[in-house]
């Protein structure tokens, strides 16, 4: 989501289901068996329901209608065939729809999830939200620290700022965990920002940490949502709370196969705009952003409903990743930009 947008960008299972889909990846107490759903039959009615509700959101939000317009009919037969019929196991047909899904829409923010799956607070949109469900937010985002698993200045007064998703940026008390965050790097010669296991989160959030890291209003690139069909502009702030790191001082950016999504979208922008130097793996190429919405009694529905441009590409990286700049494994990928950051203060010297 960028700036105007109320919509969040999710991380969705990917790479065999090694990211999970949530509006905050990382919510507290989620196991795998919470992400798979609990295990109970769904009775006919039900399932209808279901496949009569997933049908009518793609249909209404999906970025590209005339795909969900082409799906319809080919899934509509699908889930109403004998097989689908005489299962009633809830993780079946949810795994059976899931498959479908991403062969038709080949699209990792399309997906069928359990009503467990994100904490009833994080579901509305956070303008749509009252200020107790913000309030709610916020605590659950402070337990993880706002998505900032580690800030510390490493050898050689290295920066180094481990993001794992990008909370709301509307939340009480994200700037300013963002904000001391960036102070604890302020003073240091370089900076290696970490999104490793980052799955993704609110859009405005990846524009707040870009804003620290260009010193006027940048584009980083042009959205276009469906539910509003309205085209925005996505620029970094003039100001922010605190003082902007700037962007004289090298900058590494770390990637996985698991970065996804709102990870990509800091990384590509990096790249694109020549900031900064990707290096560890390809990611996982989730370049569109989503709502997440409640289809029947017992299950949440991921839709993509908006897409991304950049203005130096004039494209995204959905459905192919973001290539790094320098190729090494994600275990390997610290050590090496740690590297490259060692050349680079001794060859300024």
């Amino acid at each position: 989501m960028f700036e105007t947008r109320s919509v969040i960008w999710v991380g969705l299972a990917i790479a065999a289901l090694v990211c999970v889909a949530s509006c905050h990846p990382q919510t507290p107490g989620r196991s795998p068996a919470d992400r798979e759903g609990p295990e109970f039959a769904l009775a006919p009615a039900e399932r209808e329901e279901l496949v009569a509700a997933v049908l009518a959101e793609l249909d209404g939000k999906y970025v590209f209608p005339e795909v969900a317009s082409k799906n319809h009919p080919v899934l509509a037969k699908r889930w109403a065939d004998d097989a689908m019929n005489r299962t009633t196991s809830s993780r079946t047909i949810m795994a059976r729809m899931n498959a479908d899904l991403q062969e038709l829409f080949n699209d990792k923010h399309v997906r069928l999830l359990p009503v467990n799956a994100i904490p009833e607070a994080m579901l509305r949109d956070a303008e749509e939200a009252t200020p107790g469900e913000l309030a709610e937010m916020a605590k659950i985002e402070a337990r993880e620290h706002f998505g900032i698993a580690r800030t510390e200045i490493r050898e050689g007064n290295i920066g180094y700022l481990e993001l794992v998703h990008f909370p709301y940026a509307k939340l009480p008390g994200t700037e300013q965990a963002i904000s001391e965050s960036m102070g604890v790097i302020r003073d240091t010669r370089a900076l290696i920002v970490d999104l490793r296991n980052n799955h993704g989160g609110d859009g405005d959030t990846v524009t707040l940490y870009m804003s620290y890291l260009f010193d006027k209003s940048t584009l980083l690139s042009e959205s276009y949502d469906r539910l509003t069909g309205k085209t925005t502009p996505d620029r970094t702030r003039t100001e922010v709370r605190g003082h902007k790191y700037g962007e004289k001082r090298p900058l590494w950016v770390l990637t996985s196969s698991a970065t996804f999504s709102g990870g990509e979208a800091f990384a590509y922008a990096s790249q694109t705009l020549q900031r900064g130097t990707i290096v560890g793996e390809k990611t996982g190429g989730g370049g569109h952003y989503n709502k997440v919405v409640k289809v029947g009694r017992h299950f949440l529905l991921s839709v993509a409903v908006g897409m991304t441009k950049s203005p130096i590409t004039h494209t995204n990286w959905d459905g192919v990743g973001v290539t790094p700049d320098v190729a090494t494994s994600a275990d390997e990928a610290l050590d090496a930009a740690m590297m490259l950051a060692r050349k680079t203060m001794r060859d300024a010297k």
